[in-house]
Order: C-alpha cells, then sequence, then structure tokens
C-alpha cells in the first residue's frame, strides 16, 4: 500500500514518492517471497490484493512489463479462487467475502483494460472460464469498509463511489463484448471465404454488436450529479477538508470514466475499421472521414482532459496516460496521412494540446521507454 501511494501521488502532493516507492515496494516484494508458497497454497483476500498493488506500483513507477506479470499472478489466484463464482462467497464472513468480492472487480476490470490497451490475452471471460461469470456487482450494496463508526455521510460517499466504479465497470465490460464479437465476427467472414463458402448468416451478431455500440455510448450520458460536477456534491453537515477530499475524489472519478469512455471509443472505431467493419458503427470505410470521426473523438478528450483539475489527470496515474498516448499516436498517424488540409490542421491543434498535456503529467512509461532507446 506504502509503495502504491508513494508511486501514484503527484510531485507536487509528494516530492519523494517516486524514490520512497521503491525501497517500500522492494520490501513488501521480499516480505511476500518468505510466505509466498504458503500464500498460493491458502490464498485470502490479501493474496490478491497484495499483489494488485504491486502490480499498480510497478506500473507507475514505469515497470509495464514486470506489472503485467505480477498482475497475472493475481489473475490466476483470482481463477483458482474462483471469485468469479458467486457460491466462492457463501461461506465466507463479512469483511472478507467484500474484500474478495471488490478484488475480483478490480482484477476484472485491469484484466479488460489490458486485453484492449496493451492487447494482451484476455483472462476473465467465460470462454476462458468455460463458465458464466456470476459474481454479483451490486452498486447500492452497502460495504462499509471505509469508515468503522458507521457516520452515514460517510457511507453515503461509499455508496456514491461504488456508482462510479459501476460506470466504470460498464464501459469496459461493453467495449470487451463488443471486441471480442468483433472477432467472431472476423472468423465466421474469414472461415467462408477460405472455404469458398455460402457466408454464414450474421445479421444477428452484427445487430447485436450495434446495440452494444448504442448502450456503450450513452453510459455516461446520465451519470449522477455528483460525477457531472463534482463540486455539487458539497454538503453543509460536512467540514471544509472532507468537501475538499470528497470533490477530489469525484473529479478524480470523472476523469477517469470521461477518458475512458473517448479512448475507448477511438479503440472500438480503429479496430472495426481496421477488419473492415466500420458500418456497423455507422461509419463509412472512406479513410477520410474515418480520420474526421477520429479527430472529433479526440476533440472530445482533449475538451474534458482541458476542462478538469490537472490533478485528476495526476490522480489517475500511467493508466490515463496510457489511454491519453494512444489518442495522440492516432492524431500523429493522422496529421502524416492525410491529405486534407482542413483534418490535419485540427489534428495538429489536438495533438499540441495533448503532448502539453502529457509533458505535464511526467510520465514514468515515458521515461522508461526513453532509457531503453
Amino acid at each position: 500500500m506504502c509503495a502504491f501511494v508513494s508511486s501514484s501521488l503527484p510531485s507536487d502532493f509528494f516530492a519523494p514518492g517516486s524514490a520512497l516507492a521503491w525501497p517500500f515496494l522492494r520490501t513488501s516484494r521480499e516480505a511476500l517471497r518468505l510466505y509466498q508458497d504458503y500464500d498460493v497454497e491458502h490464498p485470502e483476500s490479501s493474496s490478491v490484493i497484495i499483489r494488485y498493488f504491486h502490480s499498480n506500483a510497478l506500473h507507475a513507477l514505469g515497470k509495464t512489463r514486470v506489472s503485467w506479470h505480477v498482475m497475472g499472478e493475481a489473475l490466476r489466484l483470482v481463477q483458482e479462487m474462483r471469485l468469479y463464482d458467486e457460491t466462492s462467497f457463501a461461506e465466507l464472513e463479512w469483511p472478507e467475502a467484500q474484500l474478495r468480492r471488490n478484488a475480483f472487480w478490480h482484477l476484472y476490470i485491469g484484466d479488460k483494460s489490458a486485453s484492449i490497451l496493451q492487447k494482451v490475452p484476455i483472462s476473465l471471460h467465460q470462454m476462458c472460464l468455460d463458465t458464466p461469470i456470476t459474481t454479483i456487482f451490486d452498486e447500492n450494496m452497502a460495504c462499509g469498509l471505509m469508515d468503522t463508526t458507521h457516520d452515514p455521510s460517510n457511507i453515503a460517499f461509499e455508496s456514491q463511489l461504488r456508482v462510479g466504479f459501476h460506470l466504470c465497470f460498464r464501459l469496459w465490460y461493453t467495449a470487451s463484448e463488443m471486441l471480442i464479437d468483433l472477432n467472431l465476427l472476423t472468423r465466421l467472414q474469414g472461415r467462408s471465404d477460405a472455404v469458398a463458402t455460402t457466408p454464414p448468416d450474421t445479421t444477428t451478431l452484427r445487430t447485436s454488436i450495434m446495440q452494444s455500440y448504442f448502450d456503450f455510448t450513452s453510459i455516461l450520458h446520465n451519470c449522477p450529479p455528483w460525477i457531472r460536477d463534482p463540486s455539487s456534491s458539497e454538503d453543509p453537515a460536512t467540514n471544509e477538508a472532507m468537501l475538499r477530499f470528497r470533490s477530489r475524489s469525484f473529479a478524480t472519478q470523472k476523469a477517469n470514466l470521461f477518458v475512458t469512455l473517448h479512448a475507448l471509443r477511438l479503440v472500438l472505431l480503429c479496430r472495426f475499421a481496421d477488419r473492415g467493419f466500420a458500418e456497423i458503427l455507422g461509419l463509412t470505410n472512406d479513410p477520410t472521414m474515418l480520420s474526421l470521426r477520429k479527430v472529433e473523438i479526440a476533440s472530445d478528450l482533449v475538451e474534458i482532459v482541458t476542462e478538469l483539475p490537472f490533478e485528476a489527470l495526476q490522480a489517475n496515474g500511467e493508466p490515463c496516460v496510457e489511454k491519453l498516448r494512444q489518442v495522440g499516436v492516432a492524431l500523429l498517424e493522422i496529421i502524416h496521412s492525410v491529405t486534407n488540409d482542413a483534418i490535419s490542421a485540427r489534428a495538429k491543434s489536438l495533438f499540441s494540446t495533448l503532448l502539453d498535456v502529457l509533458a505535464r503529467l511526467n510520465s514514468r512509461v515515458s521515461d522508461e521507454l526513453s532509457n531503453d532507446r
């Protein structure tokens, strides 16, 4: 936990963060090695959570490959503990049951994020598990993990955070399902082309993908007021320091949600266009029109990024940087490939703004990549 927090805090708030993070992380990993075999044979919530924090700390420190390897250990424990099966929680007492449930959903989203953004194999899907995922996520479930005194305002605050987390889950889940369906559609078409047979009827699958896309784009349309406007969450009965903390928390969630939304919109567009299925998303396969749409998505992203408090972007760490970088790469490709002057000029303007934001975020992953060259 100390390593993760130290590595994630912006230097403006905690200057020695990364310098302290490494000793904390090394100590924690060495401590885990002392009982690692026993921990694997008798796993509990802490077994998953410790590895999850190690992975996040490594990612924040720029060690992306090592981070994914450690995340893989946590994912394998999740599979062995069958945390994807609701019945696995039946005999557990509070708070162990809730900690395992929360750990599962964090790993679930992390698995989706890695598979979509980094193109690594997915682990937590019913096709890999050979069984449906039945673990319940109830956004209205009272957890009481944040406040042992059961302060009503803190309990309400935790519930609000869970609503935001559920919105994040829906974004990743829907986008992931669309890409899995895209792979199936591509396979069906490729198989018919290979054997020169009558193409299978994919109308139902295409309609399903279209509906998923409509659902995806509308997930944040009616997001709660405390996410839409974090300052609106003020409670007169709460002290000023707590108000600032809660407002920053909601701003951080808003940054995560909307940056994720626009980054995934761009990923979906690129993947479907690359396979020749842009029409399923209501677009043509014309390169110029596709470039225009990519620029429009990038514009939506830059608008929200420049509107948010910069500290909200900083608080989201390397995962946020990774999403912004992917959009920047798409803009750079447009600048160098599109002959339309208006689109190219708009892409250059957006890229310049995005590059400035990325430079201010001071990504450690970028530093590591530079050092490797």
